[in-house]
């Protein structure tokens, strides 16, 4: 992991020196006031106070931003490198740490001083997953993965996330017996998605002009995100032609409900295979449910790189442990050479 660690700071060494871009300069208005106790408790309130307290530090100097937002994508390698090592032999979970960490998909999430807030969320949810991922949870794991949520929260309403995944992670990884603690913890992982849910309704979807902005359906709508989630997809497989500004309005409807229906066999071919390819199935699932909230929240805005910088983790998982069948099919299948005795 240092090797990777090394690389990583060696990719985003250009970085130090860039400027604001894109949405940043945005944010250095609120930061540069006083931010209330509203706007703390709110979601996305952690990302907010980070950009304050580095503004009262150093004022409005990009490379600092930077610097912090390249600590936190370290900061979140190593955390999927821990989930992936509940799942994985170590050499793979490096490999789905390695692609998370060099993956140029992950470039605006990083070098966008904007997109510390998928940092902090990613951060967030990683720790409530991987302490509820543990072959078994305490209440101290349930403690972490409760602080895990707000800090995710804190980041992004994308956070949240963290508790469908852990349900998934338990429906097809772990299966635990019934028992108390698991009501126990299973009624506490409700409740505690009741209670964040509220201020994220109020303040980030019924408060928020953004949302329904789009003049779509909700059936065109889902099936543009469809296609925007391929094309996510294919340049996570083939990363060439990134684009600050992707152009998905010029799919035609045909094209889109292909893309929708491709989403839903996929999702089904993932959890007819989780016996099989728990690994696979668990990743894949966990990319469409991070992804879910964008199919039903019509915003004006279809997904691009920054924003499947949490749902691709799954796909690393799972890109991960297909190698990791690939090269055990293939060893397995190898020629052994047998060895020559020499007659007497």
């Amino acid at each position: 992991m240092t090797t990777l660690i090394l690389l990583t700071l060696l990719a985003y060494a250009p970085v130090r020196g860039a400027g604001f871009v894109y949405e940043d300069d945005v944010l250095m208005v609120p930061a540069a006031r006083a931010i209330t106790a509203q706007e703390v408790l709110a979601p996305r309130g952690l990302t907010a106070v980070s950009f304050r307290i580095q503004y009262l530090f150093q004022g409005a100097d990009p490379r600092g931003y930077h610097g912090i937002n390249l600590f936190l994508h370290v900061l979140v390698g190593l955390g999927v490198f821990a989930v992936a090592r509940l799942l994985l032999r170590v050499e793979y979970a490096i490999l789905a740490a390695g692609l998370h960490l060099l993956h140029p998909l992950n470039t605006e999430a990083v070098a966008y001083v904007a997109g510390r807030s998928e940092l902090i969320a990613a951060l967030g949810a990683l720790a409530t997953l991987w302490a509820l991922m543990q072959p078994v949870v305490t209440w101290k794991h349930v403690g972490l993965a409760l602080v895990g949520l707000i800090i995710g929260i804190g980041g992004k309403e994308v956070g949240i996330m963290a508790l469908p995944i852990a349900a998934l992670h338990m429906a097809i990884i772990r299966k635990p017996a019934w028992s108390w603690r698991l009501a126990g913890i299973c009624a506490g992982g409700v409740g505690a998605a009741a209670l964040f849910a509220i201020p994220i309704l109020g303040v980030r979807i019924l408060g928020n002009l953004y949302f329904s902005a789009t003049e779509r359906g909700a059936l065109a709508y889902a099936s543009l995100q469809s296609w925007a989630t391929w094309t996510m997809l294919r340049l996570a497989i083939v990363p060439w032609g990134q684009s600050v500004d992707h152009d998905y309005e010029t799919a035609t409807r045909g094209m889109s409900i292909m893309a929708l229906l491709a989403l839903v066999a996929l999702a089904a071919w993932a959890w007819r295979r989780r016996q099989t390819m728990p690994v696979v199935a668990f990743g894949v699932l966990w990319m469409l449910v991070a992804l879910s909230p964008r199919f039903v929240i019509r915003i004006s805005e279809y997904a691009n790189e920054h924003q499947v910088y949490l749902p691709f983790i799954g796909l690393w998982l799972a890109l991960a442990n297909g190698t990791m069948y690939f090269h055990d099919y293939y060893v397995s299948r190898a020629p052994r050479e047998v060895p020559c005795v020499e007659s007497a």
